[in-house]
């Protein structure tokens, strides 16, 4: 699959109320992986911040198919140049 296309599919989903229900989902995840206390004792430091990594990237997933399901508007030429 080519950039071109994936990102044409993510657009399509992001508009659909599958794609909420994808967001919903990773939103829900994200809040498991912040959780401090499912961290387990052992290693507590290292699983801690690979887990709040990992949220991380999945915040990024989810603000770049909310943009695209958002596009903004095209600006115009600036009258003033």
């Amino acid at each position: 699959m080519t950039i071109e296309q994936r990102t044409s599919y993510l657009k399509e989903l992001a508009k659909t109320e599958q794609g909420m229900a994808v967001i919903e989902f990773l939103e829900e995840k994200i809040a498991q992986l912040k959780d401090a206390s499912k961290f387990p004792l052992k290693n507590f430091e290292v699983n801690g911040k690979a887990s709040l990594k990992a949220a991380v990237k999945l915040e990024e997933v989810i603000a770049t198919i909310k943009r695209l399901g958002n596009p903004e508007p095209e600006k115009g030429k600036n009258q003033y140049v």
